[in-house]
């Protein structure tokens, strides 16, 4: 397998999107399973791991479509389905589809997918996917400036993953749910700190990922930072996430580590470098809000485009089915005109039979008569002895009858 630039990937792979997305709207399942290999070919030569990741998600979406899950008319959003196997796949599903609006900037219609997910995931005792929900739904409200709800769902993804005692996630939700406390000017318990930095060695070795581990550390170090406490542990667990978080491309927690050590530095009395660290702050959220409003209007572009092609699609079934009703109106029309000619036709060979007929008849009569005729005239014209005899008779008769 040859590597494949990625810009030039970068084009394959929104070419090939554009046709899955038609081909999921027309329901033309094989052909999206086709561009879905082409996709996963093109993504695994340009090492695109987020891509392969998203191209997964759609696979389950391609097996969803095949085999549709059961649902009930009896839920308040009308998606709830079954309990079992099935509703955590739906949820997952809805998970996974969140992340790729989320990539798009599309973070209203993440939301959306995610608030589904839950809807179908929290009926179930799926607490782990559970939590893992609610605190992407926390990320994205943090990431949106809605602290409250984000509050909400970091409390909510804390308590699902005490249920199934996950102390690494449990603890990041935790560290989630302080951090949109102090966000809104709310006071901590005292105690609050020491319970979260309890939580680290359980991070530290516990099952979760990268993302959550450094999302986590930098969190825990602001609240070190915030409450003035440990201080060389909140630059250790800063300069332990800054390298994971730029080989990961994590450019919001690198911001937040950039204003984290800006702060640090302003403690410890080093103002050059705390205003050096705060303009690549600056600098790198600018960026961010730029190449933000960029995805954004090329999501919006994209999702114009597959809404351009299914009212396309909409148009040629609409033209497909006025031909179909077309062909059958001719069709129909043929046939009626086939029954009046053929209905026509023998009506007028019956027609013609009677008067072919009522001539024969007449022809028939009028020789009858000439023939009659022809007879009378020559038994008139010579009479036979016979004829000659009555004739005298009926004659004598007369004349004695005028006699007497």
């Amino acid at each position: 397998m040859h590597f494949v630039s990625r810009q030039r990937g970068s084009l394959l792979l929104e070419y090939y999107d554009l046709k899955k997305r038609y081909f999921f709207k027309s329901h033309q399942l094989d052909s999206v399973s086709r561009y879905i290999d082409l996709s996963m070919e093109v993504a695994q030569r340009c090492n695109d791991a987020r891509k392969v990741i998203s191209i997964q998600f759609e696979i389950g979406l391609l097996c969803q479509a095949k085999n549709p899950l059961k649902r009930s008319s009896n839920s308040r959003r009308s998606t709830e389905i079954e309990t079992g196997n099935d509703t955590v796949l739906l949820g997952k599903l809805y998970h996974n589809l969140s992340t790729v609006y989320i990539e798009l900037y599309q973070f209203e219609a993440g939301m959306e997918y995610l608030c589904r997910a839950l809807d179908v995931i929290v009926p179930t005792k799926d607490f782990h996917t559970q939590g893992k929900i609610w605190m992407q739904l926390a990320d994205l409200q943090m990431q949106l400036y809605r602290f409250d709800t984000a509050e909400v769902s970091a409390s909510k993804a804390r308590r699902a993953f005490e249920k199934v005692a996950i102390k690494d996630y449990q603890g990041s939700a935790a560290i989630r749910e302080a951090v949109c406390r102090i966000k809104q000017g709310k006071q901590l318990h005292p105690d609050t700190l020491l319970s979260l930095l309890a939580f680290l060695p359980a991070l530290q070795n516990g099952p979760s990922g990268k993302v959550t581990k450094t999302t986590a550390y930098v969190g825990l170090a602001h609240h070190s930072i915030y409450n003035k406490f440990d201080l060389p542990q909140a630059e250790e667990l800063l300069a332990h996430s800054l390298p994971t978080c730029d080989s990961m491309q994590l450019r919001l927690n690198i911001t937040d580590i950039y204003y984290a050590y800006a702060q640090l530095n302003k403690l410890n009395d080093a103002p050059d470098s705390a205003y050096a660290y705060y303009e690549r702050y600056a600098r790198l959220k600018e960026e961010i809000a730029q190449e933000g409003s960029r995805l954004q209007l090329n999501g919006l572009r994209v999702l114009h485009q597959v809404d351009q092609q299914a009212e396309q699609i909409k148009n040629l079934e609409q033209e497909r089915q006025i031909s179909h009703l077309w062909t059958v109106i001719l069709a129909i029309s043929v046939g009626f005109a086939i029954f009046i000619a053929v209905f026509l036709s023998f009506v007028l060979r019956q027609k013609l039979r009677l008067a072919t007929k009522r001539h024969q008849i007449q022809q028939l009569t009028l020789e009858n008569q000439r023939l009659l005729n022809e007879k009378l005239e020559a038994e008139r014209m010579f009479p036979t002895p016979v004829n000659s005899q009555q004739q005298r008779s009926t004659s004598s008769k007369k004349m004695k009858s005028s006699k007497g």
